[in-house]
């Protein structure tokens, strides 16, 4: 079989089944987003020049390796779950005639795809959180100048 078939099947099977697929979407950037965030801060070089910098680098990375863990362990949930969902979809595929090797192409051409969906909205989530972040910082910094000003 062609493989344009699976990836028709495997983009069929997500419109179909997204009421599934959302949450595993939404949890899997999520994540990624919160993974980016952490790692992001924890890398900055600015970080060790601070007061205590090097220690909060060290725990920085040690979050960041707890949420790649714990991310993984619930990454693993959700698609256990998707797949107990999905049981009589694959036995029907089975019994339609496709082999095992072409039903685990379908599922990693799903995978693949929401994957890839996931890491674009994980980084647009870590983006605007900085950005929120900064504006943020910048408003407290100015408000700080202002009222130094003020009173001096």
């Amino acid at each position: 079989m062609k493989t344009g078939f699976f990836s028709k099947i495997a983009v069929e099977n997500l419109r179909k089944n997204t009421r599934l697929y959302i949450p595993r979407i939404l949890a899997e950037a999520g994540l990624l987003g919160c993974f980016y965030i952490l790692l992001t801060l924890a890398l900055d070089s600015r970080l060790s020049e601070a007061l205590g910098g090097s220690y909060l680098k060290i725990f920085m990375m040690m979050g960041t390796v707890i949420i790649g863990f714990l991310s993984f362990i619930l990454i693993l949930y959700i698609n256990r779950f998707l797949m107990k969902q999905r049981k009589s979809e694959y036995g029907l595929y089975n019994v339609l005639g496709m082999e095992k090797r072409h039903i685990i192409r379908i599922l990693f051409c799903e995978s693949l795809y929401t994957s890839i969906i996931s890491v674009i909205a994980g980084g647009n989530i870590r983006h605007f959180i900085l950005q929120a972040q900064l504006a943020s910082y910048m408003q407290t910094a100015a408000g700080r100048n202002c009222c130094r000003v003020l009173l001096s």
